[in-house]
């Protein structure tokens, strides 16, 4: 047996994802902060005059600070605003493209909560990247603002500040860039995985065999609604199962293996006995699916009389129980439905991924005796044309075999697959996008702390120019001092990179969270744009003419 909750049934590996997308959220959500504080802080730099002249008139620290807080907070609601306005929209493009894979995605909506957590984020982000300004206006000394005012920012304190911000948002970037690229490596992957069956030109369906009808009756309705669907224009072959390929469905066996001591359950550990999937398919079902046939034949129309027991299996049964053996000709039987009979293995086919392409194959032992079928059916038809545009034919078909027979599930194999990744490509896709922003952000704040370096230190690099220093030196005097921020941030971005993506595990498929390539080049890249970011001020700064810096001062 396999027991499984009925909340973790409906919501799968959804909570985990979701989880760590909050968490990509809040990292940028810091990092904006940080870029805003940094913004802030130049312009509190540049107010430290008109501070000073308000301190020296009587306005209290407390006055300044509250001000200070006031602009930020009415900042950050203006941004909140904005971005309730983009949800609208993001919600409604959200729910369009996950289709299945979020869990009531129909009740999810801007609504009272949505609203008031909004405001809550929005005043909280205030308070915090003007704290940083506000506390620094505090600290300032009136005298040396009033005397020096005029030359513009001179505390060394806000520069180590504005450089541990940046600091912070290379690490945190670098995190969000680690995540992203682990995931899409692993969906690289995935999409690169075989599902062991050609999709392309398949067309399938589903239906629920009536109740109470007799496995003749039923057998009766296949065969001839099999036979109708063959003779369509372009169909090239057709047939059923009750456990097509990435539905998920399979009916659980144990299996004994003749000659081999029968199976104790009473005695028998958990894990120790080996499951095997059982569909029940149609003659056709191979050549239907594109399944190839690794070794014996496929079924034969006498397999499919009762009491045949012919079997064919997959490559996964026949490598576990019969490994360095040749399986075809083996006899084996199931254990479930109380069958007692031995059925011999005719053949033995590539193994299909049942539950999706991330899923683990299971042992599989394809039956052709429709009487074991079960209550629902899945038609399957490879067919020449565009697999859509024989829906009409095949419900006029069924319709004619049983008039009050519904069709449900009506799509390409294709469409099947396509939507096994759905989840997966949702999630690398928002979290792709979360680190882009973050990238961005970061990249302009090495960009705005770097030029305002260039801005303050004009004097200092004129005079330099003047004494004899060469272009070069200062574009290198530049580039080092944005590179020691950057690879600082590197450095505790990878750190915390090593400790947060093991959360990703369960998202991730043949990568490993540690993956060499994804955290040695992830870093090297950024501190490429980095170099990026920090080469305009300093090509700037190279370009500064000594006479012309000096005159200013």
């Amino acid at each position: 047996m396999t027991l499984v909750g009925l909340h973790e049934s409906v919501v799968g590996d959804v909570k985990g994802a979701l989880l760590v997308l909050l968490g990509a959220v809040a990292l940028v959500l810091l990092i904006a902060c940080a870029n805003v504080a940094n913004l802030l802080l130049a312009r509190a730099a540049a107010r430290q005059r008109e501070m000073a002249v308000r301190a020296a008139l009587g306005a209290g620290r407390w006055r300044i600070a509250r001000e200070l807080l006031t602009e930020s907070v009415l900042l950050s609601l203006a941004g909140g605003g904005l971005g309730l306005l983009a949800a609208f929209w993001g919600v409604r493009a959200l729910g369009q493209w996950s289709g299945a894979s979020l869990p009531s995605m129909h009740g999810i909506g801007i609504d009272a909560w949505v609203l008031t957590f909004t405001l809550g984020v929005s005043v909280l982000t205030g308070l915090a990247f003007g704290l940083a300004p506000a506390v620094q206006a505090g600290r300032a000394n009136l005298n040396a603002a009033l005397k020096e005012g005029s030359r513009g920012d001179t505390g060394g304190h806000r520069h180590r500040l504005r450089h541990m911000l940046v600091v912070s948002e290379v690490a945190l970037a670098l995190v969000l860039l680690i995540g992203a690229g682990l995931l899409i490596k692993s969906f690289s992957r995935l999409l690169n995985v075989h599902p062991g069956f050609r999709a392309e030109g398949v067309l399938t369906f589903q239906v629920t065999l009536t109740e109470g009808q007799s496995s003749s009756q039923n057998v009766h309705f296949v065969d001839q609604v099999l036979d109708r669907l063959k003779a369509l224009p372009g169909v090239q072959a057709a047939a059923a199962t009750d456990s097509l390929p990435l539905t998920d469905y399979a009916r659980i066996t144990a299996v004994e293996i003749e000659g081999r001591p029968p199976i104790d359950f009473s005695r028998a550990k958990p894990g120790e006995v080996t499951p095997a999937s059982r569909p029940t398919v149609t003659l056709d079902y191979f050549h239907a699916m594109g399944i190839p046939v690794k070794s014996g034949r496929a079924f034969s129309a006498p397999d499919a009389r009762p009491g045949a027991g012919a079997v064919i299996v997959n490559e996964a049964f026949a490598k576990h129980h019969f490994p360095g053996e040749i399986a075809v000709g083996k006899r084996i039987r199931l254990l479930a439905g109380g069958e007692t009979r031995w059925q011999t293995v005719v053949g033995v086919v590539s193994d299909v991924r049942q539950g999706g392409l991330a899923a683990e194959v299971l042992p599989e032992v394809y039956s052709p005796e429709l009487e074991d079928a079960g209550g629902a059916l899945s038609f399957v038809l490879r067919v020449t044309a565009e697999p859509t545009s024989l829906i009409p034919a095949v419900r006029r078909v069924v319709a004619e075999v049983e008039p009050n027979q519904p069709l449900h599930n009506v799509m390409t194999m294709e469409q099947r697959l396509a939507d096994t990744t759905t989840s997966r490509r949702l999630n690398t896709v928002l979290l792709g996008s979360f680190a882009a922003a973050a990238l961005l952000l970061t990249v302009v704040g090495i960009y705005g702390v770097m030029s305002y370096a260039v801005t303050q230190r004009r004097r200092e690099i004129g005079v330099r120019m003047a004494l004899g220093a060469q272009r070069s030196e200062v574009l290198g005097l530049i580039l080092r001092a944005g590179l020691r921020l950057t690879l600082l941030g590197a450095a505790i971005g990878l750190v915390g990179a090593l400790a947060v993506t093991r959360y990703l595990s369960s998202q991730l498929y043949a990568v490993q969270a540690t993956d060499p390539s994804t955290l040695l080049g992830i870093p090297v890249a950024l501190m490429g744009v980095a170099l990026l970011a920090c080469w305009l001020p300093a090509r700037r700064a190279a370009r500064v003419d000594p006479m012309v810096a000096l005159r200013s001062e």
